[in-house]
């Protein structure tokens, strides 16, 4: 596949997009498509709508496939596949709405619709840890828009009222602390505050250092002032 991209053999794209769904093949075909660069973005875009079905809805190797082709397309640098993915944002593939989060992110930085900022703070629930790091990458691009989404599903809880904790739960909320530590505004700090009030030790302990790195770049920053003068 890589001989095809060398030689340009364009007429060959649209048969290696389909060894996308071949986990021994994806790999080789990926990096084949990358070498096409911006010509194979036609068949890349087309595939995204094309899902083949089994027996009960989407065959699983056909949503692999159009997620690879997401996130390759988000490689391309192209704006001109950003309606399409957004497009990809309600699909009824998940993997395929977070690949098309994540290449939006990375096509329209801090222009990326607010859907997107929302399933991005969803895979944070995902099983895979290297999924958890991609989506935790991309929030701390988006910065102060990132905020509300983290919160929103992995904000403090400080009462009992807030329902059954499980260790899932702890797990989400100390991500969004290391995330929110990360973005290093003023608004995360102040996120940061309201995690001190978190009824799980893990959590309020783990916001308590945050806050105590800030609090000491805050006091290097007054001494190194304070020496200038």
């Amino acid at each position: 596949m890589g001989a095809l991209a060398s030689f340009n053999e364009g007429r060959a794209i649209p048969h290696i997009v389909d060894r996308l769904e071949d986990p021994c093949d994806r790999a080789a075909a990926a990096e084949a498509l990358l070498a096409f660069g911006r010509a194979a973005i036609p068949a890349l875009g087309a595939t995204l709508a094309e899902r083949r079905p089994s027996l009960e809805d989407e065959a699983p190797v056909s949503a692999e496939r159009r997620a690879d082709a997401a996130r390759l397309l988000g490689l391309m640098a192209d704006r001109s596949v950003v309606p399409r993915l957004c497009s990809c944002l309600d699909d009824s593939a998940p993997a395929v709405q977070l690949e098309a989060s994540l290449a939006l992110v990375a096509l329209m930085s801090m222009e990326a619709p607010d859907r997107a900022l929302a399933l991005l703070a969803e895979g944070l629930k995902e099983s895979s840890v290297v999924v958890q790091a991609r989506c935790a990458d991309a929030l701390v691009v988006m910065g102060d828009r990132a905020i509300p989404h983290l919160l929103s599903g992995g904000g403090p809880r400080p009462t009992p009222a807030s329902g059954l904790r499980r260790p899932a739960d702890d797990a989400r909320q100390v991500s969004v602390i290391e995330i929110l530590e990360r973005i290093g505004t003023e608004a995360s700090v102040r996120a940061l505050q309201d995690f001190l009030r978190d009824r799980s030790s893990l959590v309020w302990d783990r916001a308590r250092r945050a806050l105590e790195i800030f609090r000491r770049m805050a006091d290097d920053a007054l001494i190194y002032r304070c020496l200038l003068n």
